[in-house]
């Protein structure tokens, strides 16, 4: 049976390499044969899904990927509901990047999940 690893970064401080960190990490595990689940909490900027070339938009009819199930859901009233009535949450919440890891990106809503 497979072990799962988990790994986090974490500064206060921003701009000293925590999300380019945590994308070629995940890349190297990747390519080292690891699947490999990004989940970005790093507020409302959505770094992770700009380095990996994801364009993330509100509107259905703009270029690059809608979120219909963010991942501040989580942190939300409705999470157990969401949870066990919607099957395929989770593959919902998940985008594939071109490098090879899967990403689970942030959203607006996690502004809100950030001060509480």
């Amino acid at each position: 049976m497979a072990s799962v690893q988990r790994a986090a970064t974490y500064v206060e401080k921003g701009g000293v390499g925590k999300t380019t960190s945590a994308a070629h990490i995940a890349v190297a595990a990747h390519n080292m044969g690891h699947e490999v689940l990004l989940v970005d909490l790093a507020g409302t900027q959505n770094d992770l899904a700009t380095h990996f070339g994801l364009s993330i938009v509100e509107d259905d009819d703009a270029d690059g990927v809608t979120i219909d199930a963010p991942i501040s859901a989580v942190f939300g009233d409705d999470w157990a509901f969401l949870r066990d009535n919607i099957d395929d949450l989770l593959d919902r919440m998940t985008f594939p990047t071109d490098e090879g890891p899967d990403l689970i990106p942030a959203d607006l809503g996690l502004g809100g999940a950030d001060n509480n």
